[in-house]
């Protein structure tokens, strides 16, 4: 499963630097003393920028956000705000510690 997930990751990495590369091929042959060549090569960047962005994004996340992420670990984050939680508490004291220290005859109150 660790495998697996740490194949996910790179691959998904390379996949965005296979895209990239394309797009880099791609703006390359387009000319820009073409008008509309020109218009899709300025695409084809904004595409780029993007695509780096994530790269950056993916290379840059936290481990834990990674972990999530590949479902190595459990998603706690409770941003629903319909989400409600019911706990039930047990535990057991001692007269002494209820009180705290007690003197001879003294009575609790």
């Amino acid at each position: 499963m660790l495998q697996e997930a740490e194949e996910d990751w790179t691959g998904r990495r390379e996949e965005v630097r296979r895209r990239i590369a394309a797009i880099d091929e791609a703006a390359g042959q387009l000319a820009r003393s073409d008008d509309s060549q020109d218009r899709e090569r300025r695409e084809l960047l904004a595409e780029r920028r993007a695509a780096r962005d994530l790269l950056r994004e993916l290379s840059q996340s936290a481990a834990h956000a990674t972990l999530v992420d590949l479902g190595l670990l459990p998603n706690y984050s409770l941003t629903d705000t319909t989400t409600r939680l019911e706990a039930t508490l047990y535990w057991s004291e001692t007269p002494d510690e209820e009180d705290g220290p007690q003197e001879e005859g003294a009575h609790p109150r």
